[in-house]
C-alpha cells in the first residue's frame, strides 16, 4: 500500500485497494422512528446479531430484491 498523507490514505491508494478487491466500507447515519427502533433492538436480542449487521444485511436484501 503507498504512502498516507496526514493519517489518510490518498486517492491512489483507495484505487489500489478497490482493485485488490480488499472490503471498503462506508459510514452511514440514519434517525429511526422510535417504533422501528424498538423493532430493530428487539430483533437483534433474539438474534443476537448487531444492529449494523441486521441493517446492513437488510438494506443488501432490499438492494438485491429492486435493482434494476
Amino acid at each position: 500500500m503507498g504512502q498516507r498523507v496526514n493519517g489518510k490514505q490518498r486517492p491512489e491508494d483507495v484505487a489500489e485497494s478497490e482493485s485488490t478487491k480488499l472490503r471498503l466500507y462506508a459510514q452511514l447515519g440514519l434517525r429511526l422512528p422510535a417504533e422501528l427502533a424498538l423493532r430493530l433492538r428487539q430483533y437483534c436480542q433474539e438474534s443476537g446479531k448487531s444492529a449494523n449487521k441486521a441493517v446492513m444485511e437488510a438494506l443488501g436484501q432490499y438492494l438485491d430484491e429492486n435493482e434494476r
